[in-house]
C-alpha cells in the first residue's frame, strides 16, 4: 500500500517534466519559410547562415546541422522546402 501512496504523489511530480513546448527551430530560416517557397533561388540571399542548396537528385553530406537552412530547389530553380539540419 505504501508503494501505491508514492506513486500517487509522485507521479505528477515526474510526469510534470514531460510536457513543455513545442521545439524551437534553431537554424533561423524558417521564420521565412512561407515567403521564400515558390521564389527563384536568387532569392535565397535573405536566409540566413549557414545554408546550403538540395538540388533534385543532388548529393548532400549526411552530416546533421541545426543551425543550417536547407534550401530545396526543383529543375527549373525554384524553392520547394525550406528546412533545418
Amino acid at each position: 500500500m505504501r508503494y501505491v501512496i508514492t506513486y500517487l504523489f509522485l507521479g505528477p511530480i515526474l510526469l510534470a517534466g514531460c510536457g513543455g513546448s513545442a521545439p524551437q527551430h534553431s537554424c533561423g530560416g524558417l521564420a521565412l519559410k512561407d515567403e521564400i517557397i515558390g521564389k527563384p533561388i536568387s532569392s535565397a540571399g535573405q536566409i540566413p547562415f549557414p545554408k546550403r542548396v538540395i538540388l533534385p537528385d543532388g548529393a548532400v553530406t549526411a552530416d546533421h546541422n541545426p543551425q543550417r537552412n536547407n534550401i530545396h530547389v526543383d529543375k527549373a530553380g525554384t524553392i520547394t522546402d525550406l528546412t533545418c539540419g
